[in-house]
Formats: structure tokens, C-alpha cells, sequence
């Protein structure tokens, strides 16, 4: 979805000053234009209309926004009009509502269909066809409020018991192929996917079931299978108990990746909350893209042999395809947001004792499964014992497995720990370090490609990869309940877009009413709704806060837009105050004294703030402090013109 979808577009294709100068006689004025004011009575002009910013202001009541703003006012219109003539105007073509209300629907339906299937199939555990499958689970150690608590299940052997069952609910037989719960016959028709399986329900990260993966007790293949892939499944991005495991991973700072669904349950049981399992499938880009959000650690609990050695070194090779490290939000001193890229998924492999699996271990003793978790070592180091293990004494294999180690090494974004491994390839294979580290920035300059050779996907112009600061509130009220203490203190008037305007109008009042839907595509009109969705996944691979992070990191962006809104103010009268002393048409003592009130203003606010930000943020405001933003309190006119140029 574009970030600036048709709202943008808009803004592109209109002039203000020649939407303006439709209601307002408009003088040039320097870069700027000037009039009288259309919502006040005036006899000298105090109206401007900035065509570098695409905005106006008027310096006598007060008034100013963009192009939507201007057009709600003149014409005494709510935004959804407003947009619709601004489009109209600039030949953009606006979505229907209804197309995005279809869609939510569709996938509504989706997620009660799978839901009924989790409470059908949980159902039929504790019938006469569950009771194998609840021996079964006694036998591996799952207790029966682990059963509930996931919602262990049986699939009865009919090839139509879900069919019928769901079908007498009112869900078609489409719907359920596309929940990938039914498959379809090449002569038509449909029957049930899960028939006679142990059946685990799979969960979103929001706790809602998605899809299932299901276990034959007897010889029936495929042993495992699951759900196919839908709109609101994907094996390749999905992890079993991430609904239960998100906060832990969090408060730990580290998520612990076992291979089978009993492996995660009996973790769980034991108190092993941060424990997470792969869908029966190789870990890929996807799963931790999802795990980088929640905690910088990822720990693989793998067997002690060959296999589990190859499953690392997958993970591995994963891990390094992955763009950037993980990322936190920076903002400039023009009030835009952007994703920064730093430190690198660590990314580290514990080992099982030999022929046992996680459950076992834990099963056994906790305490040896909580012992391997803390002796993870670092996945590279996997690597390195694998190559020298295949190299043996042969001295081309060794020249082989040093090249293949360097490689790796090149991904590394820390220079010292790139050092530190070169030091010990050195030593292990008795090689002079001056000559791997030779080869080592030779492989580096080979590695090297031109920017044209590698394969971007295109940014169309609608589209952007950065958000203003009142956007990241927007996007922090969206992500983080926590977040919303700040609804008490914040206004409409804090926003200066009217887009933003009315986006958070909608979103307070939801939040304000209870309720617990924020799902833009329900009932905001137009592209607007698009807009929303859009804020709602910006910065999708951030680092996940708990909540008195995000309640302070919400503060400290409310302040912190306040300043840049009255910095704004500042300017705006600055160049107003500069062209009226010009041609001495006005006196500009009033304005210099609301000049000398902002200032202050900001300074309260920068104080405020001191103590508040994350440190990303007060890395800005110590940026800030260096080019002497606004340190000159004491004479508000130095400060006035250091603004304005400061624009």
C-alpha cells in the first residue's frame, strides 16, 4: 500500500496558491503570497499562502493548515467532502468504501471459521474417537490444562464431519476451502482436510486461531500436516504459541526457537514462557523478521549432532539474507521519522544432550534445559567448528573452509567481533592472522557490488519510507494501548495536517468509546481508511516496547511535536514580521510578543523532556543542542530569525 496513497497524490496536483488565489486576490510577497484574510474582516492583508510548503496561514486570527483545511473552512465541509471535491479537482480516482468493508468481511469470516474449527475439533479430543490421543499426550507429558490452554484437538475420521458441521453455522464450503480447512476434488466437491490427526491450533501473535497442524498416531502419511496457506495463514511467517510467548520474549530480550509442537507446550508448562516452535519447517526470513521485533536474541534449541548442526547452519544462511539489523525510530529536526538499522539479530544455538529433544530435557530436569539455554553460543561459532571439523588436516580443505568462514564474516556489521573470530581462525588452523586478515578484506572488496546490480524493488512516487512526527503518534496510539495515557492531554489541534486531523479524531473517539475494534478498513471512508492502514503497519520490523516503554516514548513524541508545531509558529511569523517591518504596513509588536511566548513555551517543553526520551530520541535532542536550536531564550528576535532559516 502506498504511504501517501491518493491523499498525497492530491496534494501533489494542487497549487495552493492558485486554490487559494480562487477565493483570495493574492500579491506576491517575496517567495510567498499575501491577501486579506477570507475568515476574518481586515483591511491589511495578514493571509499567506506558502507555495514551498503547500500551506497557508493568517497572522491576524490564527488560522492556517493545507490545501483540505482551506477547503473545509471556505466551504464549511467535513473532510470527507472536502477530499471528494480536492480529488474531483486534481483527476485523482477515490476508492470506494465499500470495496474495503467487502474485504474486512471476508476476512472476518475467515477467522470464525477457523475458530469454529478449533473449538470442533478440541471438542472431539474428549469423545470416544480423542481417547488415543489423550493417552498420547499423557504419555509425552502434556498435561490437561495444557490441553485446554492450546486447544489440543481431535479430527474425527469423516471426510465430511467438518463439512457438515460448520455448514449447519452458516459457513459455505468456499469459505472453508479458503481457510485452507477443506480441499477440493479435481471432479468437484470438497471434503475435510484433518481426518483422523491430533490436531494443535495454530495462533496469530493477536492469540486468534489461523490454521492447525495435525499429527497421525499411526502410519498414515504425511505424519504431519497443515493447514494450507491462506489469507490469514502463512506456514512460512507463523510461529506455534507466539500468542503466549510475545510478552516473555519481550521482558527477557530473548525468544527460544524448539522444533515441534509438544516441545512448546511442555516448555510452556514447565515455565519456559519465551519458547516458541516452527511450524515443521526450515526457520525463514520472515520468522525473524517477525522475531527481531520482540527481543535482539533468538536461541535455536537444537539435537547435539549432524542434523541439528545442519538446521543451524540453515538458520544461519537465513539470518544473513535478512536486510538490516534491528530497527529504531530516528526523527530529524524537520519532524520526520525514519527507520534506523543497527544492531544485528544475535542469533546463537543451544544444544540438546545427545538423542534427546527438548521435552525430554525438560521433562526431566528443567534446570539442564534452563543450563543448555545459557551455554547458547553464537551460531557462528557453529560455523566454525563445522568447517574445521570438515577440513580436517587436508590443506585445501582448511584454505576452503577459511574462505567460507570470511564469507560469513563479511556480513558482520562489528568490525571488532569480525577481529575476534579472524584471531581465532588463526589459531585453531595455525595460519598466520596478517594472512587471513589479507584474504579477509580482499573477500570484502570482492563482495563489493555496484548499486546497479542489485535489485531493488522501485519506490513508485506515492510512496515513502519516513513519517512526521505526528504520523509515529499516530502509529504508537494504533500499536501500544499503553500509549493512550497521552489521549488525556492531546488535541486536535496538536496535528497539523488534516488528514492526521482526521484520522486521530476517529481514532480517539473509537479508543474513548470502548471500543475494540481500530481497524480502519471498517468505517473510515475512502482513501482515508487507506491512509490509516497505512500508519497502523508503518515500521513493521520495529522493536516491539512494553508498556511503560511506549507510555514514555508516546510523551516524549506529544512534547516533542509540540515544539516542532510551535517552531513552525515561530517561522511562519518570523517571515511575516520581516515583510511587514519591510514595507511598514503593520504593527508587529503583538507578533513579537507571541514570539517571546512560544519560546518560552518551548523551552518548559525542552526541560520536560530531558529526562523522558528513549535513548534514540535523546540522541536527537543532544544533535539538536549543537546547532544551538532555540538556545538563545533570552532575545526572542535572534531566536525568530534563527527559526525562520532554520525553516
Amino acid at each position: 500500500m502506498a504511504g501517501d496513497s491518493s491523499l498525497e497524490q492530491i496534494k501533489e496536483r494542487i497549487s495552493i496558491v492558485d486554490l487559494v488565489g480562487e477565493r483570495v486576490k493574492l500579491t506576491r510577497s517575496g517567495r510567498n503570497f499575501k491577501g486579506l484574510c477570507p475568515f476574518h474582516a481586515e483591511k491589511t492583508p495578514s493571509f499567506y499562502a506558502f507555495p514551498d510548503r503547500d500551506t497557508w496561514h493568517c497572522f491576524g486570527c490564527g488560522l492556517g493548515g493545507d490545501a483540505f483545511s482551506f477547503v473545509m473552512r471556505v466551504e464549511n465541509i467535513e473532510f470527507a467532502e472536502a477530499l471528494r471535491a480536492l480529488a474531483q479537482r486534481a483527476g485523482v480516482e477515490l476508492r470506494a468504501p465499500t470495496s474495503r468493508q467487502a474485504e474486512a468481511d471476508r476476512f472476518r469470516r475467515l477467522y470464525d471459521a477457523t475458530a469454529a474449527t478449533s473449538r470442533f475439533f478440541h471438542s472431539h479430543l474428549f469423545g470416544p474417537e480423542g481417547v488415543s490421543a489423550l493417552q498420547y499426550l499423557e504419555q509425552r507429558g502434556v498435561s490437561q490444562d495444557s490441553v485446554r490452554a492450546f486447544d489440543i484437538g481431535w479430527s474425527p475420521a469423516s471426510w465430511d464431519a467438518l463439512l457438515v458441521h460448520l455448514g449447519k453455522s452458516g459457513f459455505t464450503p468456499q469459505e472453508l476451502f479458503e481457510a485452507g480447512l477443506v480441499v477440493q476434488r479435481d471432479t468437484g466437491g470438497f471434503y475435510d482436510r484433518f481426518r483422523s490427526r491430533l490436531v494443535f491450533t495454530i495462533r496469530d501473535a493477536q492469540g486468534r486461531p489461523i490454521g492447525f497442524g495435525g499429527r497421525t498416531l499411526g502410519e498414515e502419511q504425511p505424519k504431519y500436516l497443515n493447514s494450507a496457506d491462506s489469507p490469514i495463514f502463512n506456514k512460512g511467517a507463523t510461529l506455534f504459541a507466539i500468542d503466549r510467548a510475545r510478552a516473555a520474549i519481550r521482558r527477557t530480550s530473548e525468544a527460544i526457537v524448539v522444533e515441534g509442537y509438544v516441545d512448546a507446550i511442555i516448555a510452556h508448562q514447565a515455565g519456559f514462557e519465551n519458547v516458541v516452535a516452527a511450524l515443521g519447517t526450515a526457520l525463514t526470513e520472515r520468522h525473524f523478521q517477525n522475531l527481531k521485533r520482540l527481543a535482539p536474541r533468538v536461541v535455536l534449541a537444537l539435537d547435539a549432532d549432524a542434523a541439528g548442526d545442519a538446521a543451524a547452519l540453515r538458520a544461519l544462511e537465513t539470518a544473513r539474507t535478512m536486510a538490516g539489523g534491528i530497527a529504531t525510530p530516528i526523527a530529524d529536526r524537520r519532524g520526520l521519522v525514519r527507520l534506523r538499522r543497527g544492531q544485528d539479530l544475535d542469533l546463537r544455538v543451544a544444544r540438546m544432550p545427545a538423542g534427546t529433544d527438548p521435552d525430554e530435557v525438560i521433562l526431566r530436569s528443567p534446570d539442564e534445559f534452563r543450563e543448555a539455554i545459557s551455554r547458547a553460543v553464537p551460531v557462528l561459532d557453529v560455523l566454525v567448528e563445522s568447517e574445521i571439523a570438515r577440513a580436517g588436516s587436508d590443506v585445501a580443505q582448511r584454505a576452503r573452509a577459511v574462505d567460507a568462514i570470511l564469507e560469513v564474516l563479511r556480513d558482520l556489521g562489528n568490525p571488532v567481533l569480525a577481529e575476534q573470530y579472524i584471531s581465532a581462525l588463526a589459531s585453531r588452523f595455525e595460519i598466520d592472522p596478517g594472512a587471513i586478515r589479507q584474504r579477509f578484506r580482499g573477500s570484502r572488496i570482492a563482495g563489493q557490488r555496484p548499486s546497479a546490480a542489485v535489485e531493488v524493488a522501485p519506490i513508485r512516487p506515492t510512496e515513502r519510507d519516513w513519517v512526521t512526527l505526528e504520523e509515529y503518534l499516530l502509529n504508537l496510539l494504533f500499536r501500544h494501548p499503553a500509549s493512550r495515557e497521552i489521549l488525556r492531554d492531546l488535541d486536535a489541534d496538536d496535528f497539523y495536517r488534516e488528514d492526521a486531523r482526521a484520522v486521530f479524531v476517529w481514532l480517539r473517539d473509537r479508543i474513548l468509546a470502548g471500543s475494540a475494534d481500530l481497524d480502519p478498513a471498517a468505517d473510515l471512508y475512502e482513501s482515508l481508511g487507506d491512509y490509516a492502514l497505512w500508519l497502523a503497519s508503518w515500521g513493521a520490523d520495529l522493536l516491539e516496547q512494553d508498556d511503560p516503554r511506549a507510555a514514555d516514548e508516546s510523551l516524549a513524541v506529544l512534547r516533542r511535536l509540540r515544539m516542532l508545531n510551535y517552531r513552525r509558529e515561530v517561522a511562519l511569523i518570523g517571515a511575516f514580521c520581516r515583510d511587514a517591518e519591510r514595507e511598514a504596513f503593520v504593527d508587529v509588536v503583538p507578533q513579537r510578543e507571541r514570539i517571546r511566548s512560544l519560546v518560552a513555551e518551548i523551552a518548559v517543553l525542552e526541560r520536560e523532556t530531558a529526562n523522558r526520551y528513549n535513548p534514540p530520541w535523546t540522541l536527537v535532542i543532544r544533535d539538536e543542542a549543537r546547532i544551538g536550536l532555540l538556545r538563545t531564550i533570552g532575545h526572542p528576535e535572534r531566536s525568530q530569525e534563527a527559526i525562520a532559516a532554520a525553516g
